[in-house]
């Protein structure tokens, strides 16, 4: 599944429809330290694999580890951090202030 267009202004693509389901992207049968690739994280989280190499650009994904200058992998601990930082009760709760 491909992000979908936002309707807030200057939000990036597909970052509020992340927001919205992080809570059950959190549990994962992964070990903390295991790395993936771009392609895996892309199937867990249900996005593109543009929308997080774009996101590496411009600072709005989760954080990599960048093993050779083509290289990239993400460690499961870090991008269930970045999901737990875009779970919340309501939607009033989340906007500008997630990155």
């Amino acid at each position: 599944m491909s992000p979908k267009a936002s309707t807030t202004p200057g939000t990036p693509l597909g970052r509020l429809l992340i927001d919205r389901r992080a809570h059950r992207l959190v549990d994962v049968d992964f070990h903390p330290e295991e790395l993936v690739n771009t392609k895996e994280l892309a199937a867990w989280l249900g996005v593109s694999v543009q929308f997080l190499e774009i996101g590496r650009t411009r600072g709005y994904g989760p954080k990599f580890v960048r093993i050779t200058e083509k290289l990239v992998r993400y460690r499961v601990a870090d991008v269930v951090e970045w999901l737990k930082a875009r779970t919340h009760a309501s939607t009033a709760e989340y906007g500008s202030e997630v990155a």
